[in-house]
């Protein structure tokens, strides 16, 4: 084990060996360039492989404070910081580190690895459940959510996607045991943010209600505007799913959601504003010549989480015979803020390079922004985007779930499942 005392110096390695890591610039410009950036050249192994798979995850999942506030496992430095590292999490950790590297290098050794981590990983993390005071501890917890990002990121079968589900049934009995007071504490209120993605994720791929507790400790929270606009938004998730999960949905209902979408639009807080950029000459990285730039790229997925809310309602409608059918105009408009939102998500810099945990914020508002009845152009464009996203992640971050993206894009059938199930890694920041 690299981690016993060495916390400090493991942390330091994490950003060392892996924010300095190379990548093909993209850049935002009227230049035509290739829809495919060529990955970098990888370099030896210099360093233990534990310790590359740890850098792995903290470059690849952990973004930076500018970048995403809460939502996300940004909170991980903050954590390890006030105590020492788990052994079973850092044994998840470095199960996720090497399932991306197995694939970044081609080395199916590594998976082998990977599953004999993973496996200590869970003895460990269940051995703390068994005790009262190890269920309640903020590193047993987010054990238990690492050990989910590793069934979505290994994919070894269907019943990854069944190991995700049940990390997911055994996180909200174990935030339940821990108590909403623990939203009293900073780092308690991001762990919950964070599994509440997941809980809304999975119930809306379920199709059934969201736990009572999920609204409940909403409420409770104290937030500074932009963490509480995304709250709100989660909350207008929940009340879609509560309503499409009862067969008694009406049109009226629907119709209501969507006005509280309307409102949320015209009153979320100014940080939410952004800015346009039109090109002068066609580039294909960006659809109709522009662009729209936004203070973080947290703010960026809030809005389109909140896009694809209304598009998700507006088709819902069209099932009700006696509903009035929703405006081409809103939908297009919804698509049209969707794909201008794309290009600062797949624009590498120092200060926001490509990363999983940011490119696959994409996947989910793209897949139903290409359901809508759009044009043939804009249909290929979107296409282009999100095989481009799966080159990324099968060449830079290693993720293997690019195949079953790769061939059901554009084919329709069991793509929606699939991006939800990656999507449920992150939600509203």
């Amino acid at each position: 084990m690299i981690f016993r005392d060495e916390l400090k110096s493991v942390l330091e390695k994490s950003r060392k060996y892996g924010c300095n890591k190379k990548s093909s610039p993209h850049r935002l410009s009227s230049e035509r360039q290739t829809p495919v950036p060529k990955p970098p050249i990888p370099t030896p192994l210099t360093t233990p492989p534990e310790t590359q798979a740890t850098s792995f995850f903290f470059h690849h999942f952990v973004p930076s404070r500018s970048a995403f506030s809460s939502g996300s496992f940004g909170y991980l430095d903050t954590l390890f910081q006030q105590e020492k590292m788990d052994g079973a999490v850092a044994d998840a950790i470095a199960a996720v580190g090497y399932v991306g590297l197995s694939y970044f290098w081609n080395d199916p050794g590594l998976l082998d690895v990977a599953t004999r981590k993973h496996g200590a990983a869970l003895r460990g993390i269940r051995a703390r459940i068994g005790d009262c005071e190890g269920a309640r501890r903020d590193q047993t917890f987010v054990g238990v959510r690492i050990l989910g990002a590793y069934e979505t990121n290994s994919l070894a079968s269907d019943a990854s996607m069944e190991a995700w589900m049940n990390h997911t049934f055994g996180a909200s009995a174990l935030m339940k045991f821990r108590g909403v007071e623990r939203l009293e504490d900073p780092l308690g209120r991001e762990i919950f943010i964070q599994h509440r993605a997941q809980i809304v994720a999975n119930c809306l791929q379920r199709n059934v209600p969201v736990p009572l507790y999920i609204s409940e400790w909403n409420a409770a929270l104290d937030e500074p505007p932009v963490d509480a606009a995304a709250t709100q938004v989660c909350q207008l998730y929940v009340k879609y799913i509560n309503l499409i999960s009862s067969d008694a949905v009406t049109s009226a209902e629907l119709h209501a959601l969507d006005a509280e979408c309307v409102v949320w639009e015209r009153t979320c807080p100014p940080e939410f504003r952004y800015q346009t950029v039109t090109l002068s000459q066609p580039c294909e990285e960006v659809f109709q010549n522009h662009y729209d730039v936004y203070p973080t790229l947290l703010i960026a997925v809030i809005w389109n989480h909140h896009r694809t809310l209304r598009l998700l309602i507006h088709r819902r409608l069209l099932t009700i015979p006696t509903s009035t059918i929703p405006s081409c105009h809103h939908t297009h408009t919804l698509t049209a803020a969707i794909c201008a939102s794309v290009p600062p998500f797949l624009h590498s810099t120092p200060a926001t390079p490509l990363r999983t945990c940011n490119i696959t914020n994409l996947l989910w508002p793209l897949y139903h922004a290409g359901l809508e009845d759009v044009s043939a152009e804009q249909q290929a464009w979107i296409r282009g985007r999100m095989r481009w996203i799966a080159d990324v992640l099968a060449r830079r971050q290693g993720t293997p779930l690019v195949s079953h993206l790769r061939t059901k894009v554009g084919g329709g059938c069991g793509l929606e499942r699939w991006v939800g199930e990656v999507e449920g890694v992150r939600w509203w920041g």
